[in-house]
């Protein structure tokens, strides 16, 4: 008898979690596409909007376009002209599509469309990471992931990162599908296609995570397709140049390195500039900086030899912010994995900070900024659990967590730094305490399941 009611008791339980779910993903998917399409008409012009401030040109997106019409039109991209400040800083073959697709877009609208391209992208990106499970986590990370800082720095700067993911997804899709054992010869292709074009517009976030990939599900014969496609497309556009520019992209590259060292790429927001204020590498900058990638590189690959997912995942995200050019927006991918623990995990107090540093990481005091903040917390206090005594004791958590993120805000306020030292100062912060808050919810966070199965 006892048992039978005990039965009982867990079904009606296990329906009415069933229905809060239902119910919590509508909600979510319905905020999604508002969201979506009242971020879409408020970043219309780019810019920044927090301070004031609109760019009614195609901004970074724009430098991929040309990069890809000077190749078709048979010019060495990595060589100064006026539109870029040293040449591009990217590779040739992938930005080749992203020209020929831009063609096709009226010019006043080609700043928005890019942008919805780049909501797929990530939407794509996430389900796929994501895609063990359930679907209104699924949901809630990709929402609270657009509302965050990070995303809408990309919206401003109309970057081409989302677009980028969105590739790494589809090579996912067609590369490492669970619905088959032979993957055929045409998927293989298309994959590795789509690696080609993210490993050109953005290497230094889709790179490892690609090559790991390989590492972790054994797959070292299939990664000769992706080796063969990145020679043959890059020595076809330097067939069609008539000159090995790779050469010339290399001397780019070195000219960031030498302006790393000089402490003079202002735009960047990785740890370095940080650090560097701390402690005076003087001529061992370069020295430790590489080692020190070199190390967390190597560490990211062992992790995925040894089939390590979570940790894999999280390495391959988060090395990205030792190298030399780093932007806020390049943090997206690691943020998911964040926003994945903090929905999760229990809530605390710690949550919470990590939560409105995500959502506002720098203008803290503007009004409409903090609403942001509080709407954002209440909703996450309220439909991350279906107890009510839970909901109350995130509340409380939430309260704490606002002011401990305003005690955060004044004190950077105070120290004294210019506009692009505060930028990095606040962005290394975010990416400190988000990735500690991961690391230390590891061991209570239930299992990342990989998003396919390995068959070898």
């Amino acid at each position: 008898m006892r048992k039978t009611l005990a039965n009982k008791a867990t079904l009606s339980i296990s329906k009415g979690q069933e229905l809060f779910d239902r119910c919590a993903n509508g909600l979510v998917s319905t905020l999604i596409i508002l969201s979506c399409g009242f971020l879409l008409y408020q970043y219309r012009e780019g810019g920044i909007k927090d301070v004031g401030l609109t760019d009614t040109s195609i901004r970074d997106v724009g430098g991929y376009i040309t990069t890809g019409i000077k190749i078709m039109n048979r010019v060495n991209p990595y060589i100064p002209d006026g539109e870029f400040w040293g040449g591009a800083r990217w590779g040739t073959f992938g930005t080749v599509p992203v020209a020929m697709i831009s063609e096709l877009v009226p010019r006043n609208l080609q700043v928005v469309f890019f942008q919805v391209i780049g909501l797929l992208g990530l939407y794509l990106f996430i389900n796929t990471v994501f895609s063990k499970v359930p679907k209104v986590y699924v949901n809630s990370v990709f929402l609270l992931l657009i509302w965050s800082s990070s995303f809408r720095e990309m919206l401003t700067t109309n970057q081409i990162i989302g677009i980028v993911l969105g590739f790494v997804a589809l090579g996912i899709r067609f590369i490492f599908s669970e619905d088959s054992r032979d993957i055929s010869p045409l998927n293989q292709a298309l994959g590795a296609l789509c690696f080609v074009v993210a490993l050109d517009l953005k290497p230094h976030i889709s790179g490892l995570l690609i090559v790991g990939l390989y590492i972790y599900f054994r797959k070292g014969k299939d990664f000769i397709w992706l080796v063969s496609a990145y020679l043959v497309t890059h020595a076809a556009v330097d067939l069609y140049l008539g000159k090995i520019v790779e050469l010339d992209w290399i001397k780019i590259v070195n000219g960031l390195s030498d302006r790393a060292n000089k402490n003079e790429l202002g735009d960047s927001v990785t740890i370095w500039p940080v650090i560097r204020r701390l402690v005076d590498f003087q001529e061992s900058f370069g020295i430790i900086s590489k080692l020190t990638l070199f190390l967390l590189i190597a560490l990211t690959f062992w992790a995925a030899y040894k089939k390590y997912w979570q940790t894999f995942l999280f390495l391959s995200f988060f090395v990205p912010a030792f190298s030399i050019y780093f932007h806020y927006y390049d943090g997206v991918p690691l943020f998911s994995l964040v926003f994945w623990a903090i929905l999760s995990k229990e809530k605390t107090i710690f949550s919470f900070v990590v939560l409105d540093m995500l959502i506002i990481s720098k203008e803290t005091s503007n009004l409409r900024n903090m609403l942001l903040v509080i709407s954002i917390s209440l909703m996450v206090a309220v439909l991350s659990t279906a107890s009510n005594q839970k909901r109350l004791k995130n509340l409380v958590s939430a309260g704490f967590g606002f002011a401990a993120w305003q005690f955060i805000a004044t004190l950077n306020s105070k120290s004294n730094s210019d506009q692009y030292q505060l930028q990095s100062l606040v962005v290394t912060q975010v990416l400190i305490l988000a990735s500690v808050f991961f690391v230390l919810s590891t061991r209570t966070l239930p299992k990342l399941e990989v998003f396919v199965k390995n068959k070898n």
